[in-house]
């Protein structure tokens, strides 16, 4: 028998924000790809991204703040699924 590959998921800034605007877990948008998903990543360029943005104002600032929290929260409790 074969063994079972997976995927693993590459989070951009873009689909971070997309997913906290509208209120989707960032888990849940990553697992919801037709492909069988075994780990999330979000690259560390990624972060410092979001950590920039989240600098200034406006709604992409605060969705970039709340998706650093986020992040956090996800990665205590799903920490060997969510990669950075």
């Amino acid at each position: 028998m074969a063994a079972h590959a997976c995927t693993e998921a590459v989070l951009d800034t873009s689909a971070i924000i997309f997913a906290v605007e509208r209120r989707v877990s960032l888990l849940e948008l990553a697992l919801s790809a037709p492909e069988d998903v075994c780990k999330v990543i979000i690259p560390g360029p990624v972060v410092e991204e979001l950590k920039i943005i989240a600098r200034g104002r406006g709604a992409r600032s605060r969705a970039a703040r709340a998706a650093l929290e986020i992040i956090e929260k996800e990665r205590a409790v799903h920490g060997s699924i969510l990669e950075i």
